[in-house]
């Protein structure tokens, strides 16, 4: 998923990862003047004249429904200010949803915003991470809408804990090791 970057710190002991820690990380885009803007292949959907992009896992083999749900959020922003956050705050709050893994969850890409959020139906709400916390969404009474306000606050009443808190495991597989951040639950 785009923007779902993070880094893991670890010891090597007897041939396996010991005493993993995970730490927030980034994706830096580079790009030549004039090229355009999207180098991610992960983007289920791309809207380059408006210049967004939309990412998930379980979008890829609809990309009809990952661009319907595109234009949903371009076409009708709903912008609502997110008190008390802001960077990098939002940024812990992102790893924590990566983590939580809700249903529908999603990655999204407006001019400037990048965010996290949720697909519900034919709704779509996206919290930003960069550069501030608002939200996104089709409309002011979205189902969508509600249940990212409803994640925001689980993860409000779990202390809003920070990426370097969250577990991560590592499994072997072929040439090395992927890294899972464990539920945030």
């Amino acid at each position: 998923m785009t923007y779902s970057t993070a880094m893991v710190s670890f010891v090597v002991e007897e041939g396996w990862p010991a005493h993993l820690r995970l730490h927030r990380g980034a994706y830096v885009r580079m790009a030549e003047p004039g090229n355009e803007r999207f180098e991610a292949d992960d983007a289920a959907a791309r809207d380059t004249e408006a210049d967004a992009y939309l990412s998930a896992p379980w979008l890829h083999d609809h990309p009809d429904r990952a661009a319907e749900l595109l234009g949903t959020l371009v076409r009708s922003p709903l912008y609502e200010a997110v008190d008390g956050l802001d960077w990098p705050t939002t940024d812990h709050l992102r790893m924590w949803l990566i983590a939580r893994n809700p249903e529908g969850l999603v990655s999204a890409g407006v001019g400037d915003r990048v965010g996290y959020g949720v697909v519900d139906g034919d709704h779509i709400a996206v919290m930003g991470v960069l550069p501030d916390a608002r939200i996104i969404a089709d409309a002011p009474d979205s189902p969508a809408l509600k249940r990212l306000r409803d994640l925001v606050e689980e993860w409000n009443q779990a202390g809003r804990p920070e990426t370097e808190n969250l577990s991560v495991d590592a499994v072997p597989e072929e040439g090395g090791w992927r890294a899972t951040i464990r539920g945030a639950c």
